[in-house]
């Protein structure tokens, strides 16, 4: 360690080189293991399946967004993708839409989606993750971002929904969610309009 900072690495120089090399080591295992699997075929997952056994929308460990986390419990569901909730600290209100989902209001599924957010959610706790830029402790009462149900090990509310049908994507607002996100709620929507 002394030979190291005798040539100017620092720890946080060799923190790095640690992270990197585990980072190399790990794609090419994955790559070991693709290549040891290329003579079995893979079958495209259904709706039903993990979304993540069959990943096109890259790797998540690379994503830079950082985002912050508010915990709260849906006191109500306002509409198809907004939700009233209740904040642990004080008993204040936000409102929370979903980020990057639409539904038709006039449509059938939108009544179906409504129901479907108040069978899952509804006074149950959740966490929201938003680009922390948007929120503001102590002043937010509107907030976009992908909503979590902490009973169903972070089941995500707006996959859920486009799993089942009830809605489609919509391009979110830049940084109101990971473009890995986006990409598995695209790829969401194509299977469950392949069923």
């Amino acid at each position: 360690m002394a030979a190291l900072r005798s040539k100017g690495f620092s720890l946080k120089h060799l923190s790095l080189l640690i992270i990197w090399v585990m980072v190399l080591a790990g794609a090419l295992h994955e790559e070991i293991c693709a290549q040891s699997n290329s003579g079995s075929k893979k079958s495209e997952p259904t709706v039903s399946e993990p979304i993540l056994s069959v990943n096109p929308c890259g790797d998540p460990p690379f994503e830079s967004q950082k985002w912050r986390s508010i915990q709260g419990k849906i006191e109500a569901v306002e509409d198809n993708r907004a939700l009233l909730l209740v904040l642990p600290k004080g008993n204040r209100r936000i409102h929370v839409r979903l980020a990057g989902i639409s539904l038709d209001r006039n449509n059938i599924s939108s009544d179906q989606a409504k129901a479907e957010l108040e069978e899952l959610g509804l006074h149950k706790g959740v966490e929201v993750l938003v680009n922390p830029k948007t929120w503001d402790q102590d002043t937010s009462k509107r907030v976009v971002g992908i909503v979590l149900l902490k009973e169903h090990r972070g089941k995500d509310l707006g996959l859920t929904l486009l799993s089942e049908g009830l809605a489609h994507t919509e391009e979110p607002a830049p940084y109101a969610m990971s473009s890995y996100t986006f990409c598995q709620y695209r790829y969401t929507e194509k299977l469950a309009q392949q069923k």
